[in-house]
């Protein structure tokens, strides 16, 4: 908490500071060590140390094996700002067959991933999906309509 207050007042050198003496600390406690690696992440992810970011969500799940749906959602968008797409679609699908993640909004990640790769026609279905598990989806109705007239272009 220390650490995460720091951040707060933008203390950024010492939090990464107090954050690595909990982990050091909390060793003994799964539950602790999957907590202050997220914090610790968090760091890393605003210096756009993917690599970093990575290597602790691996550690929280060698300590803890049960993850909720979000953290794979997290996984995930780690690896797209990394530009590993294969992996960015591995763990989204992965957050899709989950009660506990929203699951539209992974099928919305699953759709900007395989846009991103030209893959329009598989992000459409994957835009669709989210929009079949919400059809309010307001994100997945743009996404929708940023594919207009891109098929039938890139089919030429």
């Amino acid at each position: 908490m220390y650490g995460e207050g720091l951040r707060f007042v933008g203390r950024q050198t010492e939090e990464r500071v107090a954050l690595g003496r909990a982990l050091r600390l909390a060793q003994s406690n799964p539950k602790a060590v999957a907590q202050i690696s997220l914090a610790l992440a968090a760091f890393y992810e605003a210096d756009h140390n993917y690599a970093k970011v990575e290597a602790l969500y691996r550690r929280i799940t060698e300590v803890q094996r049960r993850m909720p749906g979000w953290f794979w959602l997290l996984r995930g968008a780690n690896f797209a700002r990394w530009g590993k797409f294969s992996e960015t679609e591995k763990y989204h699908r992965r957050a899709t067959r989950m009660k506990s993640a929203d699951r539209e909004e992974a099928y919305l990640n699953i759709g900007y991933v395989l846009r991103a790769q030209f893959k329009y026609k598989q992000a459409k279905k994957a835009f669709q999906k989210a929009l079949e598990i919400d059809p309010n989806y307001s994100e997945a109705k743009r996404a929708i309509s940023s594919l207009q007239g891109v098929e039938a272009v890139t089919s030429k």
